[in-house]
């Protein structure tokens, strides 16, 4: 959480919004990718960020290498809807 309100100082989204979750296997043992949004999330509402609420659309995403875990928020337009094609 830490760095989650260090990085983000003083950004607060009010609105709807999409969370994206990048994260890095720690090891080789199975594990749940949808079990670290609401780690994430707790954290985000802890440092003030957001509403999780507000949350519209959630992606998540094993990736090879990188932060080890990598969050973006992203607003979304009340005004427009994404849909698939």
């Amino acid at each position: 959480m830490w760095q989650a309100s260090v990085q983000a100082k003083n950004i607060k989204f009010e609105g709807k919004y999409k969370l994206t979750l990048l994260a890095v296997r720690p090891d080789k043992r199975k594990r749940d990718l949808d079990n670290l949004f609401k780690a994430a999330s707790d954290c985000l509402v802890a440092a003030g960020i957001v509403d999780d609420s507000k949350c519209e659309w959630l992606e998540g995403r094993w990736i090879e290498k990188g932060p080890q875990c990598k969050l973006i928020i992203e607003e979304i337009d009340d005004g427009s809807e994404h849909r698939e094609s």
